[in-house]
């Protein structure tokens, strides 16, 4: 599955060079949804998203986040795409549901973005879980999506502006973050490159929180939720 039209293509201006930070703002939505769903799904009938009861991922959804951007070579596009998707799909977040959908959302909007993705034995090792497990997941959330992937620039603009503002504000006092270089107008190329420099100051700041780090100690574990042989990925 490449690009083939099935997703919107932002505008070099829609390429914000915050998107780093609206990745905390991301993180911030959905553990703030869950939240909302553990009150009002408690009884709700398991799906394949749930993990098995009592078990606790090793990350938490921000941490999670700053992982796969920095092992999985996405586009900063395809984050926001897998939040549209997570609306799109219909399946109320949940505390017990949340890692895996996000999972799932940021793999096939890797696939649907990208003209170049990885595969579902690489998405799923890096998020920790069996490619069986990570196979049946892709396939559950097609099917929830109604292969529906498309979206349209004004609904990418206004959910990334959406994230960015979830963001948490610089303190006062501290001086805010220096402004990313014009983008040029030559496309994608010039967007990522401005991207990439804001990545770099990201990557110093959760650096300095201990949770960017990928040492020998955080593979995935090997819980395993209600599928056979499947492992409880590494959030």
């Amino acid at each position: 599955m490449g690009r083939g039209g099935c997703a919107a293509q932002p505008q070099a201006g829609s390429c914000s060079a915050a998107i780093p930070a609206a990745l905390v703002g991301y993180a911030r939505e959905i553990d703030a949804l869950a939240l909302k769903g553990d009150a009002l799904a408690a009884d709700a009938a398991r799906t394949v998203f749930d993990l098995r009861p009592g078990a606790v991922p090793r990350r938490t959804t921000e941490a999670f986040l700053a992982h796969w951007r920095k092992v999985i070579a996405c586009s900063d596009a395809s984050f926001v795409l897998s939040r549209v998707y997570l609306d799109r799909c219909g399946v109320a977040l949940t505390s017990r549901n949340k890692h895996l959908l996000l999972l799932t959302a940021l793999v096939l909007a890797a696939k649907f973005q990208d003209d170049e993705f990885d595969t579902n034995a690489h998405y799923g090792q890096a998020g920790g879980v069996t490619l069986r497990l990570m196979n049946t997941l892709e396939e559950a959330f097609l099917a929830a999506c109604e292969w529906d992937f498309y979206v349209a620039p004004s609904l990418f603009e206004s959910t990334a502006q959406r994230l960015l503002a979830a963001a948490p504000r610089a303190p006062r006092g501290r001086p805010a973050a220096a402004p990313a270089p014009p983008l040029a107008d030559d496309g994608a190329a010039s967007c990522l490159d401005a991207l990439r420099c804001f990545l770099s100051t990201l990557a110093t700041d959760l650096a300095s929180l201990g949770i960017c780090g990928l040492g020998a100690d955080e593979t995935a574990t090997t819980h395993t939720a209600d599928q056979e042989g499947s492992a409880i990925p590494s959030l």
